[in-house]
Formats: C-alpha cells, sequence, structure tokens
C-alpha cells in the first residue's frame, strides 16, 4: 500500500508534509511525496493533503477525485478564522466524505463552525532541536516572518516603537516594515534553509511574535525547541502552549475579520502596544537564573512535539 502526500503549495505546508513524509518513511511506509507538477491519475489509495482549504488545495482535491482514486483522503487543514460560507458550499461535494484533521483546537473549532465535520486534532511537530537549553539573557530578540499584513499589525509595530527595539528578523524583499528590524535574511517566503534558520534560533534569547492571527504558530514552537522564550499575545489558537513560561501579552478582546482569497476571515485580536512592550520591558530585565529556568523548561516542553512522536498518528486513520 502506497501512501500519498500533497501539499497546496505554500512552503511552510510543503515542509509540513515532507515531515510526514520522513516519518511515515522511517516507520516503514511506502509514502511518495506529489510537489509542483504530477499526474493525478497516480494518486491512487490513501492520500494525504497537507494545507488551507483555498483554491490551491481545491484543485489538488478536484482533480485526484477525478482523475484518482484517494482512499481515504485525509485533509489536514490549518486555518487563521472561519471558512467563507459559499466557499464552504462550493467545495463540501468534493470532500464530504474526506477525514479532516486540524493541527489545533482552535482550528477544529473554526472548521467545525463553518459546517465541516473534523475527525481529530494532531499538532504540528518540530524537526530539529538545539543541543541545550540557553544560560544567559543577552537580550537578543527575533522574529521570522514575509510580508502578510498579520504578521505586523499595527500595535506591533508600535510596541517596536515604545520599546526602542530593533529585533533581528528572517523576512522577505517586500516587507513594508523591514525597515523597523535587522534583516538577517530576505529568503523567508522562498525557503530559508533549514540550517539558516536553525542558526538564527540559536543566536535568539527571545522570539518575538508579533502576529495578530494564527492558524498553529510553528515558528513558536521551533523557537522554543531551541530554548527561546517567546513574547506572544495571548491568542486562543496557542492554548496548546503552556501556561507558565512563555511571556504573554493579554488581547483586548475585540477582534476583526479579514476576508482572505475568496475563502478564508482570517480572524484578528487585538492587543495594545503599551502591553506589548512592557513584556519587552520584563524580558529585558530579567535575570540570568530566571532566564535559564524558563528556557530549560520550555526547550523540554517542545520536545513533546518532535514529528516523530506526532506524525505517527496520521496512521490511526489510514
Amino acid at each position: 500500500m502506497t501512501i500519498h502526500i500533497l501539499s497546496g503549495g505554500a512552503f511552510s505546508h510543503t515542509q509540513v508534509a515532507k515531515d510526514i513524509i520522513r516519518v511515515l518513511s522511517d516507520l516503514g511506509e511506502d509514502v511518495r511525496g506529489h510537489f509542483g507538477y504530477y499526474r493525478p491519475q497516480e494518486v491512487r489509495g490513501p492520500t494525504i493533503l497537507v494545507g488551507g482549504l483555498g483554491p490551491p488545495e481545491f484543485n489538488n482535491i478536484r482533480w485526484i477525485r477525478k482523475l484518482g482514486s484517494p482512499n481515504p483522503l485525509i485533509l489536514y487543514v490549518a486555518c487563521e478564522g472561519p471558512l467563507r460560507p459559499g466557499w464552504v458550499r462550493l467545495i463540501y461535494p468534493y470532500i464530504r466524505d474526506a477525514i479532516i484533521i486540524a493541527p489545533t483546537e482552535y482550528v477544529r473549532d473554526k472548521l467545525r463552525a463553518s459546517g465541516l465535520d473534523v475527525a481529530g486534532v494532531i499538532p504540528h511537530g518540530v524537526r530539529a532541536f538545539g543541543l541545550n537549553p540557553k544560560y544567559y539573557n543577552n537580550k537578543v530578540f527575533g522574529y521570522v516572518g514575509g510580508y502578510l499584513k498579520r504578521k505586523y499589525p499595527e500595535y506591533g509595530i508600535r510596541a517596536l516603537e515604545l520599546a526602542k527595539l530593533k529585533p533581528l528578523a528572517i523576512t522577505t524583499p517586500d516587507n513594508p516594515y523591514r525597515d523597523r528590524f535587522i534583516v538577517v535574511r530576505d529568503d523567508e517566503y522562498k525557503g530559508c534553509p533549514d540550517e539558516a534558520i536553525q542558526a538564527f534560533y540559536r543566536s535568539l534569547n527571545f522570539y518575538l511574535n508579533l502576529s495578530d492571527a494564527e492558524g498553529f504558530g510553528l515558528t513558536v514552537l521551533e523557537a522554543m525547541a531551541f530554548g527561546c522564550i517567546p513574547i506572544l499575545p495571548k491568542l486562543p489558537v496557542f492554548n496548546y502552549l503552556p501556561e507558565y513560561g512563555p511571556i504573554w501579552v493579554p488581547i483586548t478582546g475585540d477582534k476583526w475579520l479579514e476576508p482572505w482569497g475568496g475563502w478564508l476571515y482570517i480572524e484578528h485580536y487585538r492587543y495594545r502596544p503599551e502591553d506589548m512592550a512592557e513584556a519587552i520591558a520584563k524580558a529585558k530585565a530579567m535575570a540570568h537564573t530566571d532566564y535559564m529556568q524558563l528556557s530549560r523548561m520550555l526547550w523540554r516542553y517542545a520536545h513533546s512535539f518532535d514529528i516523530r512522536l506526532v506524525y505517527p498518528d496520521f496512521l490511526t486513520y489510514l
């Protein structure tokens, strides 16, 4: 039995798909990945499609339904808010018998609220870890984010001004806020090499997540795997993280929906720039001993998301 793995096309989705291939192959499964151009008629048997439920994924689903025989079809879906009702009506005939898996309880709940049945939750996994946690607070802050608006809400940019902070960043050439960061690399969207991202995490003490909307927030978990302490707004999606350890920024309770790509409403949660700036100040003032303790705790916590521990769960649905 060959297990087929497809991706919606986004770099992050493709990386997750490749991690699933790696794990299932190591378990002795016959796994074949389909990325870029492929022959839909070759997709026969158990299939996992990693991505959102937008046009790229829908095109994949239509083609493999028409020319292939994906049975069962597992949709590993991430999204940052509810789906648009008209889009759900359009795609439902093609996915009514699919097994939908979400990476977080937040995504599960949003998909269910959109009228879709979700079979379970399998979190995204981490493929690389620092050899040790960090021992000294050198007050180095960093962020990984492309050009998307949700990565740089106005209250996040204002917080950098209030904190008088210019963090390190891996970003993209078209990021309109790149002048607010010390840009280390600008190939985030094109696929920054794993070695460069890992070296980046090693150089940081704090991972500063400014984004006000997420479907999982994998870079937060990746940074924790290298001993970084995350500073981040307390979005509902992050309920898989420990309550103690991250430096949480409270959200105000206000949220707004951004129509996205004709298929999704991105759910943005507001936070106060003063609260984010206060969290940054708290990080700067953290004593070495306190920093070392939290770094070790979060580093250990991230190990529970090792790809070799989480992705075998897909086999229970095949």
